[in-house]
């Protein structure tokens, strides 16, 4: 049975995107260590506008995940 799940991290208003980042990392990889997960990746929401210089913070804390 496959089954997906969609984290959305939120490390508090007084974070920044690199204490983001550094969550998201850290919790891909142990999802990848539990028995039964099949593939963990950071989640793209699409594209950034052109131009931008400003990092989604919704899309840097987001983890798709599967099992088998």
């Amino acid at each position: 049975m496959k089954a997906d799940l969609i984290i959305h991290l939120d490390v508090g208003p007084d974070k920044d995107l690199r204490e983001l980042e550094r969550a998201s990392v850290n919790l891909r990889s142990e999802l990848r260590r539990l028995e039964g997960v099949e593939a963990v990746q950071p989640l793209s929401l699409g594209k950034a506008p052109v131009r931008s210089k400003v990092a989604d913070p919704v899309s840097a804390g987001s983890i798709a995940a599967s099992n088998s």
